[in-house]
């Protein structure tokens, strides 16, 4: 009868699973994202410092 109940939390799990995943994809897409604005940012600076733009 243990074994039953165990397979009736088990979709709650794989549920949590799939939103705590998802949000930790969301996350790590913001942070590489931030990333890249930051190293386009420092690369605009240094164009705008040699007066190429």
């Amino acid at each position: 009868m243990n074994s039953l109940a165990i397979l009736g939390v088990l979709p709650v799990l794989i549920y949590l699973g799939m939103l705590v995943f998802g949000v930790y994809a969301v996350l790590a897409i913001l942070k590489t994202a931030k990333e890249r604005n930051e190293y386009l940012k420092d690369i605009r600076d240094e164009l705008r410092k040699k007066k190429l733009i």
